[in-house]
């Protein structure tokens, strides 16, 4: 690995540009040693149809699928162990920066029976409509983004099912209520907005020059139409004028950042615009690790799959969606297990690439937790009461790692649920929270929802 001398000397970076933006500000922290002045970033793993226990089971242990009922809380040592399944094999090297929990709830949601795609689970609030209507309030992903704000405060991407499609709003996360949040679906189009400003190609050029017409000439025009306007009309459209000013603004910033982004932007090889999902995911994973890296976010979220999805990249020969093939598991499971063997893969090249940029006394990923989980937890049509996930990553030292814990079940004494684990988030910034949107008001009100998981924390 680089020491951090030869990494700026690389980047090209002199000490007069290091004040220009938040990007060249992280390097100057890095350059300095200096950790309480790193970024802190979340990474969202969100997959679809299930995420059973048996699949994040540590080898040697009870498997708690069903056992609403268990009491007593397990918390053991993951130093030496293996996964259950040899599909998840790949992510053992991070043993010891990993958390593995099952048994927290999110009953809160109050939606059982369906398939999820439920911004609740993301946003601590009961939904409606079958679990699918519209999101209530802002998800944790959004609302870590925009405590810790940079060029996009939020990015998220998905794999998509639909070959055409460039853009979405996603069905699990939400700027706040009934507003999903913006996700990308065609890693080309995702670059072009992301990194295109930075793009040195005529055309790519003539694109921003555009672009930048466009904002200013919407901008002018809202602010002259304003002074016709009566205060109520005024506060109205100012909503629209602040769109215009922060995309200007992101622009400007993103031009000033080019020489720097040009290091880290990925390359757009053919995986960029290959129509098949798994390509489309590999290339998220990409952009995101880019984002990161670049400073021109701090959190990203990639939903991996969702129901409709065929997998055909992974040899689904009979083209079946995923919805199709989880409910045919036991004829299906070789597909399963590429499938969580091809998402796990995913994270153990994000957490190899942040490993190896330097930042501080040791890495991007010292400055990082990823969060891989789903959206219905453990099985499908579940009703919320077990919520299997892994961390990986401790933030500044924030949380403690190397641990394999199981609470326990639903009203049980010591259960927890997404609730504890999202506070927990808040607390590692400095942000501490009592309550984030909603509390599972069908738990005993001496099992306490409003401060983080104690087990966690370091």
């Amino acid at each position: 690995m680089a020491t951090r001398r030869q990494f700026l000397k690389a980047a090209g970076i002199g000490s007069t540009s290091l004040l220009l933006t938040p990007f060249l500000q992280n390097m100057m922290a890095h350059a300095a040693g200096k950790e309480s002045g790193l970024p802190m970033r979340f990474v969202f793993l969100s997959k679809s149809n299930e995420m059973r226990p048996s699949t994040l089971l540590p080898s040697g242990f009870e498997n708690y699928d069903d056992n609403n009922n268990r009491q007593g809380m397990v918390a053991e040592s993951t130093q030496g162990m293996t996964f259950n399944e040899s599909c998840m094999k790949v992510l053992e090297p991070y043993m010891d920066i990993m958390t593995n929990i099952q048994g927290l709830s999110s009953k809160v949601v109050q939606s059982g029976g369906g398939h999820a795609n439920i911004p609740g689970v993301y946003g601590s609030y009961a939904t409606s409509a079958g679990g699918h209507g519209p999101p209530k309030a802002e998800t944790i992903d959004v609302a870590l983004g925009n405590a810790l704000p940079s060029i996009f405060n939020h990015l998220s991407f998905e794999m998509g099912s639909k070959k055409d499609k460039i853009f979405k709003y996603s069905k699990i996360s939400a700027t706040g209520k009934n507003s999903p949040a913006p996700t990308f679906v065609s890693p080309v189009y995702a670059y072009r907005q992301i990194f295109g400003a930075i793009a040195t190609t005529d055309r790519a050029k003539n694109e921003l020059a555009r672009k930048r017409n466009v904002l200013d000439f919407l901008t002018d025009d809202v602010k002259n139409l304003q002074k016709d306007l009566t205060q109520e009309e005024k506060e109205k459209l100012d909503h629209y004028l602040q769109g215009f000013e922060t995309l200007q603004n992101r622009e400007n910033e993103i031009l000033r950042k080019g020489p720097e982004l040009l290091a880290h932007a990925p390359e757009q090889d053919d995986d960029f615009s290959k129509d098949v999902d798994t390509y489309r995911l590999a290339a998220h994973f990409e952009l995101a690790a880019a984002a990161l890296i670049t400073g021109m976010t701090n959190v990203v979220s990639i939903r991996c799959d969702n129901l409709e999805n065929l997998y055909e990249g992974l040899g689904n020969g009979e083209g079946h969606d995923l919805h199709y093939i989880g409910h045919r598991r036991k004829d299906n499971q070789e597909l399963f297990d590429k499938i969580n063997h091809f998402q796990a893969d995913l994270i153990a090249r994000l957490i190899d690439k942040l490993r190896s940029i330097p930042e501080g006394n040791g890495t991007m990923m010292d400055n990082t937790l990823i969060v891989y989980s789903c959206d219905i937890g453990h099985k499908i049509h579940s009703n919320f009461d077990n919520m299997p996930l892994l961390l990986i990553g401790n933030i500044h030292k924030k949380f403690n790692n190397g641990q394999y814990l199981v609470y326990p079940g639903h009203n049980q004494q010591g259960h927890q649920n997404l609730h504890n684990l999202y506070l927990s988030f808040f607390e590692a910034i400095g942000q501490s929270k009592k309550q984030f949107n909603s509390i599972d008001h069908s738990l005993d009100k001496s099992i306490n929802q409003n401060a983080p998981l104690e087990a966690i924390m370091a």
